[in-house]
């Protein structure tokens, strides 16, 4: 049991200073902000910022992005792709601590095929099953990180109809009359946002003329929904908040790959690895990085993957299968409303047949390049809640994953920790002089997963919160992704996705984000 503290960059990667007839600030905000604007995009991260860059392609429209993260100074730990989670990103994010949880690259590759795993020919064939160097999002010219700053915001910056504010958080959604502006009877229309620099800080408030998109992750979309009065009735009365719109799935269905980073130690002095990554050798290869964008902080963290079927396990991946079948659904929380059980049960009867098939991988095995071995369970059957804790959106949110919840997604990570001791005993490891933590030198599935459970967290692969299904099934949004019983108002993040997918989701994120402005327009 332990504390897991999750980091979700938003703005931090994504924006750099520019002029202040676009970027406002505390300072600039009573010069240069309008009244009203034609497009509010809440959150300045990798949705925000596509949909905001297509949205102002046209002069005559008006886009306003509201971030409450600061702009990065382009420093090592936002650029160098070997930074990737080793420091944490205030002030460029949100830090969220979620309730407590009681539930080197050609060795690795060339390893991987030595227990029998295949090489992946064609990672975009729909078969990603085997073993792979996977592709990162890196500039090719100097070596840094790639991301929606650089490939969506700065071709936006000379666009005066463009305005982003940062330092300021969104902390309610002002709605208004059924039917109001719209003849779309019964439906809310989202008329204003309201927005503050902190929680004492002054309140303002700005309306739209056209449309609010939500992008601000499958965290935060959830509370400001539920703030705003949009959200399951009981968790909102419960808080004392006025019920605007009944919607059961907000803040349910939360999803995450649940990973377990295990102690491997590579104890050959001669290569980079985990105990490089303070002292001397750290501050060395920063140098090296930063002068010449070399070293091996240019390398991303993680380089080589393998997505394993349960048909590398035979009989054991069968019988896991069996009892999933047969089990109840007392493993969802306890105040799951019909809805969206119903809709997990869909759900469940999709990810099991996926499972049984050998071209679906149920685990991710992750090699960082600085030595580690790590495992994620891809299709998770446990499902989570993401709640508010007070009504306000500057005090801490009551994010429960509920890693393991049910037992079958500890039990498919225990299959990938048993395949990750052969690899590491392979001969193509035997150079890099790999020693396994004696907890896991075992066959016993009891001390195995006691040595597991620990070591579960999150694989920052947040989902499912706001979903796109039907209503009856806890749904949030349509397939236009506009959320029920409003007309102007979409959600544009992971938390749309139904049920997570099995692989990385940015590459997801960013097509979402790109065809929501063609469904706007």
């Amino acid at each position: 049991m332990y504390f897991l503290t999750v980091l979700f960059w938003s703005i931090s990667c994504v924006l750099l200073p520019v002029s202040s007839a676009l970027h406002i600030t505390t300072k600039t905000i009573d010069k240069f902000l309008l009244p009203n604007y034609d497009f509010i995009i809440i959150g300045g991260g990798t949705s925000g910022l596509v949909v905001a860059n297509r949205l102002s392609e046209d002069v005559n429209t008006t886009v306003l992005v509201i971030e409450s993260g600061e702009v990065d100074n382009r420093e090592a730990k936002v650029v160098s792709p070997g930074y990737i989670g080793l420091t944490p990103p205030s002030p460029y994010g949100k830090t969220t601590v979620t309730t407590p949880q009681i539930f080197l690259d050609d060795h690795v590759l060339q390893g991987l095929v030595e227990i029998g795993i295949p090489i992946v020919s064609g990672l975009n064939e729909g078969d990603s099953t085997g073993a792979m160097i996977v592709p990162s999002s890196m500039s090719p010219t100097n070596q840094t990180r790639s991301d929606a700053r650089t490939g969506y915001f700065d071709p936006a910056i000379p666009r005066a109809n463009l305005h982003v504010v940062t330092g300021h958080t969104v902390t309610r959604l002002i709605l208004g009359l059924p039917g109001s502006r719209t003849k779309q009877q019964g439906r809310r229309r989202i008329i204003a946002v309201e927005f503050s620099s902190g929680p004492h800080g002054i309140q303002r408030t700005v309306t739209t003329k056209r449309e609010v998109i939500l992008a601000a992750g499958a965290i935060q979309s959830p509370i400001l929904l539920q703030v705003s009065g949009i959200g399951p009735e009981q968790v909102l009365e419960s808080l004392n908040i006025s019920v605007q719109i009944d919607l059961p799935g907000v803040g349910n269905n939360f999803q995450d790959h649940p990973m377990a980073q295990f102690p491997f130690e590579y104890s050959n002095s001669s290569i980079f690895t985990s105990r490089d990554l303070a002292g001397d050798a750290f501050n060395d290869a920063l140098d090296t990085f930063l002068l010449n964008q070399t070293g091996p902080l240019t390398v991303p963290l993680i380089n080589t993957v393998a997505f394993l079927t349960l048909q590398n396990h035979t009989s054991e991946g069968q019988t896991l299968l069996r009892h999933a079948a047969n089990q109840s659904f007392d493993f969802l929380p306890l105040d799951t409303p019909p809805s969206v059980v119903t809709g997990y049960r869909l759900q469940k009867h999709l990810l099991l047949s996926h499972l049984a098939r050998p071209d679906v991988g149920a685990y991710e095995l992750l090699a960082a390049s600085w030595g580690q071995l790590s495992i994620a369970a891809q299709k998770p059957l446990s499902r989570g809640t993401v709640r508010p804790s007070t009504i306000s959106v500057f005090d801490p949110p009551l994010v429960d994953p509920r890693y393991c919840a049910d037992p079958f997604d500890c039990k498919i990570l225990r299959l990938g920790l048993q395949l990750a001791g052969h690899l590491a005993q392979t001969a193509a490891m035997a150079p890099l002089q790999p020693v396994v933590d004696p907890r896991f030198n075992t066959s016993d599935e009891r001390e195995l997963m006691a040595a597991l459970k620990p070591l579960v967290g999150t694989e920052f692969h947040p989902s499912g919160t706001t979903a796109m299904m039907p209503k009856d099934l806890g749904g949030v949004v349509d397939d236009k992704l506009m959320v029920y019983g409003t007309c102007n108002l979409r959600v544009v993040d992971a938390g749309i996705m139904p049920m997570t997918p099995g692989a990385h989701i940015q590459a997801a994120v960013y097509a979402v984000a790109e065809k929501v402005w063609r469904l706007i327009g």
